[in-house]
């Protein structure tokens, strides 16, 4: 008998994917609020913590381990979930979230102008604070229809 192939993301999948996401928000939270309230002032201006630089590497290398993950959903959650018409205003809406939040974040490394830089440093940063309870909003109204067919 053939498997039918459901929503739900393997196991080990969810595992990467809820962990470089955890990561992802810790640490870009810590460095939101470390570097708007935990600077120094010396002679020769403001000095940042220097915790952040550690913070933007720990945050720099789980993005390519969520976006990995994040690709591979493609091809099985997003799409199947797409064709069957399932959870599509959260599904959709976070899609453009995390759309953004790559490119603001690819922006904030290889962006010359500075007006741009402070831009996508704020909007990285807004959409990094809310991306974490919209994909919690996601897996509650996913879970919420499921539950709702299955009656």
């Amino acid at each position: 008998m053939k498997k039918k192939k459901g929503f739900k993301i393997n196991s080990s999948s969810k595992s990467i994917l809820f962990i470089s996401i955890g990561i992802l928000f810790i640490t870009g939270l810590a460095w939101l609020i470390i570097h708007n309230f935990f600077y120094s002032e010396t002679d020769f201006g403001i000095t940042p913590s220097p915790i952040e630089p550690a913070l933007l590497k720990i945050h720099g290398l789980a993005a390519p381990v969520f976006l990995m993950v994040f690709g591979a959903l493609f091809p099985t959650h997003i799409s199947r979930a797409f064709k069957a018409r399932i959870n599509m205003k959260t599904g959709l809406f976070l899609l453009a979230i995390l759309f953004l939040l790559i490119t603001t974040g690819y922006s904030l490394y290889y962006i010359g102008s500075e007006n741009l830089l402070k831009t996508s440093s704020l909007t990285h940063s807004i959409l990094g604070v809310i991306c974490v309870p919209l994909l919690i909003g996601h897996i509650i109204t996913g879970k919420a229809f499921i539950n709702y067919r299955k009656k």
